[in-house]
């Protein structure tokens, strides 16, 4: 995700129903579209389930644990802009206001030391009264990811809450079209972020960014990791699919 330091940490807690759902960090992720190289037959077709209500109980049972995320992941102090003012994660760490008054939640995981480059995944939660106000909320996400511009300059900047500097780096964004995923309507954008930090080594981070709805609950997650110059990200795109995939699928 991008780079950031923070002087000192918040500790925020955003909450569905009254149950504190998060905990507090930062991170961003990118990936790719990928695209389908099976030759199998499709399935016959069967009767599309009716698309569930969840109440916040049933989404706090069913969130992913860290190490469901990665074997080096641990839950973190929320220090994201954008979750912190309760808006969904958007393309060069921007963020979108909801329409209506969901339920909202969000919880942020970062690796540790142990992993050679910085990892991050965020998940921010809007929970709805009915599934047209989330239909209407997908969509408007969906009108902001493809506003965002395909490459464009970061100024730097500091936020004044927090004190975490974001440093200055240009972006790519690329969109695929939207699909269904373990029966979730979903729209996946996939960035490449590069901070000229050195001029012959510059870092780069992938960020993968998936919106998901289904019934009267949306999912917004984010995955990124840093790597080398080289890195085509095939490899963080795969890992971040997998992690939407065990989230989609513990939620039903």
């Amino acid at each position: 995700m991008s780079r950031l330091t923070a002087r000192r940490s918040i500790v925020v807690c955003l909450v569905l129903a009254g149950l504190t759902l998060a905990g507090c960090g930062g991170g961003h992720s990118t990936q790719k579209a990928a695209k389908s190289t099976s030759s199998a037959p499709a399935p016959t077709a069967s009767p599309t389930p009716s698309p569930p209500n969840f109440t916040s109980q049933q989404v706090l049972r069913h969130l992913i644990s860290a190490k469901e995320v990665g074997p080096y992941f641990k839950q973190t102090v929320i220090g994201t802009r954008a979750l912190l003012d309760g808006k969904a994660l958007m393309c060069s760490q921007s963020g979108v206001k909801l329409p209506g008054k969901p339920e909202l939640g969000a919880r942020q995981y970062t690796a540790s030391v142990r992993v050679p480059n910085d990892m991050y995944y965020s998940q921010f939660i809007a929970l709805y009264s009915d599934q047209e106000q989330a239909a209407r909320a997908f969509s408007t996400l969906k009108a902001a990811a493809t506003a965002c511009p395909p490459k464009q300059h970061v100024s730097a900047r500091k936020d004044s809450t927090t004190n975490a500097t974001l440093f200055a780096h240009d972006d790519a964004w690329t969109i695929a079209q939207q699909d269904t995923v373990q029966n979730w309507t979903h729209l996946h954008g996939w960035e490449r972020e590069v901070y000229p930090t050195n001029p012959k080594k510059p870092d780069i981070t992938f960020d993968a960014y998936d919106y998901s709805v289904r019934g009267n609950l949306l999912l917004v997650t984010l995955y990124a990791e840093r790597t080398i110059p080289k890195d085509t990200g095939d490899a963080i795109s795969k890992r971040a699919s997998m992690v939407l995939m065990k989230q989609l699928q513990a939620l039903g």
